[in-house]
């Protein structure tokens, strides 16, 4: 098991939040199973998260709106909803695949045919400012729960993957 040492932040300060996003998001197609601990403050919807390996720990952070109680229930929700591979893409020649299955009822499958779309999913592989993306295509990109925005801060949601699960059909 892989540990990450500091608590990482989620939804407080829009840096930490979309850096924490991205490491995460970057760990979780390796396969190794990460502990790590995290504090949610401000605003944050964790269910856009629930593709992401769970904290074994959540706590509410000093500007968090939510209580203990919630926070322990938000955990306790990621951990029953999280299941690898339930938010994927592949790269082809000039399309993007998306495989979106956090909300088992009603799983999505998107193809990003629209330069103007995938060059926005991937210019927020790494954190990025919201100025330096086209923002008619950062916005639908955020309506398709594909990409997480943060204040003025933006990070894509999906990880690629890595190393496909066997049987591959499993995801």
């Amino acid at each position: 098991m892989s540990g990450i040492g500091e608590t990482l932040e989620l939804g407080g300060d829009p840096e930490a939040t979309v850096e924490a996003v991205a490491r995460l998001r970057d760990l979780a197609p390796t396969g190794r199973q990460v502990a790590w601990r995290g504090r949610v403050g401000g605003e944050i919807d964790l269910s856009l998260l629930h593709h992401l390996p769970p904290p074994v720990e959540l706590e509410p952070g000093t500007a968090a709106a939510k209580g203990a109680k919630e926070v322990l229930e938000a955990m306790e929700a990621w951990a029953r909803a999280y299941a690898f591979g339930s938010l994927h893409y592949r790269m082809g020649p000039g399309f993007l695949q998306v495989k979106d299955v956090r909300d088992a009822a009603s799983p999505v499958q998107t193809v990003l045919e629209d330069p103007a779309l995938i060059d926005a999913f991937t210019a927020c592989l790494t954190p990025a400012a919201v100025r330096d993306v086209e923002a008619p295509a950062l916005r639908d990109l955020v309506r398709r729960r594909l990409v997480l925005r943060v204040g003025d801060l933006a990070v894509t949601l999906p990880y690629r993957m890595g190393r496909w699960p066997v049987p591959f059909f499993a995801i």
